[in-house]
């Protein structure tokens, strides 16, 4: 679907963030699993994997499924809660993504997915302060997710008009990005343009 360049500017990250959580995960979480035993470890990655080869798959109902049982059987573990997020996101739920995202950081209250995403829809709901918040904290917690930093970007340039921060922000994110966004690289001359 083709988006002008201002709505890909502002949604990307969300879809962005997204993918990365359901198919980034080596793990079960971007912070320590409690403590569970190496066969319920095995147990859990299996899940996970299958509820991941299922999203690959387009059957997004066998992948809920499957994080709903993990969470049943060991809500201590954060991911399954962000990647029902994502999924509810995807699935045009804005309510129930954050729930889910609300739940993982109560979970872990500093869960840099969860608090990057919930910064998103808080953003696309007009609550720049609670953004701000989210991001900032993510950022607290994993100064090396570019999402955030690309996110940050984004309000502080479209929505706060703080464009050193944007810039800032911005070039972190390059920095950390593989692949360096095209895109981003002409916002950032843009905005030095305009603090000259």
């Amino acid at each position: 679907m083709w988006f002008p360049s201002f709505v890909k500017r502002v949604r990307l990250p969300a879809l962005m963030v997204g993918l990365l959580v359901l198919s980034g995960c080596a793990g079960l979480g971007s912070t320590p699993a409690p403590s569970l035993s190496p066969e319920v470890q095995a147990q859990m990655q299996e899940r996970h994997q299958r509820a991941l080869a299922a999203m690959a798959q387009g059957d997004q109902g066998l992948a809920q499924t499957i994080w709903q049982e993990m969470i049943s059987l060991q809500p201590s573990l954060v991911v399954p809660y962000v990647n029902l997020g994502v999924l509810a996101e995807r699935q045009g739920d804005k309510e129930a993504a954050k729930g889910w995202y609300e739940k993982a950081l109560i979970v872990d209250a500093t869960q840099p997915e969860a608090l990057n995403q919930l910064g998103v829809l808080y953003r696309e709901d007009g609550q720049f302060n609670q953004a701000l918040e989210c991001y900032q904290r993510a950022l607290a917690a994993n100064d090396q997710l570019p999402q955030a930093h690309y996110n940050l970007g984004i309000l502080y340039d479209l929505y706060l008009a703080d464009y050193q921060q944007a810039i800032a922000h911005y070039e972190q994110y390059q920095a950390l990005s593989e692949d360096k966004d095209e895109n981003v690289a002409r916002w950032i001359i843009d905005l030095k343009r305009r603090v000259q």
